[in-house]
């Protein structure tokens, strides 16, 4: 299971945990940016995490524990009808902090 959850660290867990969210259905957050954490009971151990860009085994692990052991199982996992909806960071908030990664000189020496 660990070889499979290995969401690259997109985005510091503060400036993620910071960023502008919105919910968006589990199956449609593969290459995007968490905002909080998703925990499954059991095993009680974080599957998303602030700033980790989720990939599909992640959603998968989710998905099954929310149905085997209902969505109450899974910390942080929303319900609306018989749809899971996660955090994720808003698309500009990705892009603003991607400019920030490509201009850090610009912004910490400003021309004069």
């Amino acid at each position: 299971m660990a070889d499979a959850v290995n969401g690259q660290a997109t985005v510091l867990p503060r400036d993620a945990a910071l960023c502008d969210g919105e919910l968006i259905e589990l199956d449609r957050t593969e290459g995007r940016v968490s905002s909080q954490l998703l925990v499954p009971y059991p095993p009680g151990i974080p599957v998303f995490l602030p700033g980790l860009t989720i990939t599909r085994p992640m959603i998968e692990i989710v998905r099954a524990v929310a149905d085997a052991e209902g969505a109450d199982a899974v910390h942080g996992l929303f319900v609306r009808g018989k749809k899971y909806y996660v955090e994720v960071i808003r698309r500009d908030e990705e892009d603003k902090i991607q400019w920030l990664k490509e201009r850090p000189a610009d912004i910490l020496f400003p021309k004069e």
